[in-house]
């Protein structure tokens, strides 16, 4: 049982000092680190990381057991993990897209933190490395901001750009995401992804990819069969929850995809099935498109 109570303007300013910490800390370090392997979680490759990981989960767990001493911190490096039992917990993913990041690229690098409360995402924080961008909401609040780095340059409410965008364009005019080539994705998906203009196909922080959904510049994003882990998951869905996006499954019976709930967890697991990510409003136009395939 924690005694420490949530605040929201205390959890925006501290979450954002974290993640500005990190911007500032690969910055400073960028073409100054050690790169390693470690084991991939199918077992089957390798993932690599770089000292700067650790110098990046460093400033973050520090600053949150420092003003939140009650909260849990669930951590991809299990010693960075602080009391995983604890019913509010943190997620964190310090630096999203190390792959991207040792690549110098210019984008898909991200630092993603979430804040549960029994189960339920009540924060969530996505910063981008490159562009020293943080899209977030606080708890209690029904507002999702953009904002440009720690001199505030400027400010925007996420989700009436988000309403702007979806109510103009048609699925026949957008774009669909996908980690994966498309000849290689399963019929269902393949079926989805024709209906869209563009397949985009990238690789990187998905959690910056997401951000590329909440502006605008995709309009759906498959997601194949694969683990989940909850320091990248979780803060995806709180977002896409305020934002009225939903996760969608292949339901064989109907033929048709329909709403899931996705698992907020501490732990990896496997999602055993494909999805995809648009917004609720696009639902029955999706399904539609697909019955007069």
């Amino acid at each position: 049982m924690t005694n420490q109570v949530i605040n929201p303007t205390i959890i925006g300013v501290v979450l954002k000092e974290a993640i500005f910490g990190v911007i500032n800390m690969l910055e400073t370090n960028r073409l100054n680190y050690e790169t390693h392997t470690k084991s991939a979680y199918d077992g089957e490759g390798v993932d690599p990381f770089t000292d700067l990981d650790k110098k990046a989960q460093d400033i973050v767990t520090k600053l949150l057991i420092e003003c939140f001493p009650d909260f849990g911190i669930i951590s991809e490096e299990e010693n960075y993990r602080y009391k995983p039992e604890a019913p509010i917990y943190f997620t964190i993913d310090p630096i999203d897209g190390t792959s991207a990041f040792i690549r110098n690229q210019s984008n898909n690098v991200g630092c993603m933190i979430a804040l549960i409360d029994n189960g339920k995402v009540v924060a969530s924080f996505i910063g981008d490395i490159n562009t020293k961008e943080i899209y977030y909401f606080k708890p209690e609040s029904d507002k999702v901001w953009r904002i440009k780095n720690q001199f505030l340059s400027w400010k925007e409410d996420l989700a009436k750009k988000t309403e702007s965008f979806v109510a103009e364009k048609p699925i026949s005019k957008s774009v669909v995401y996908s980690q994966t080539r498309e000849s290689k994705l399963e019929t269902e998906l393949i079926n989805v992804s024709s209906l869209y203009k563009n397949f985009a196909i990238d690789k990187g922080s998905i959690g910056i990819i997401f951000t590329r959904l909440f502006k605008g510049e995709y309009s759906a994003i498959i997601l194949d069969k694969y683990f989940e882990t909850p320091w990248d998951t979780n803060p995806i869905i709180g977002m896409c929850q305020k934002l009225g996006y939903v996760f969608l499954k292949f339901d064989p019976d109907q033929k048709i995809w329909v709403e899931y709930n996705p698992t907020i967890s501490k732990e990896i697991y496997n999602r055993d099935f494909d999805a995809i990510v648009i917004h609720s409003s696009k639902m029955s136009e999706l399904n539609l498109l697909l019955q007069s395939l």
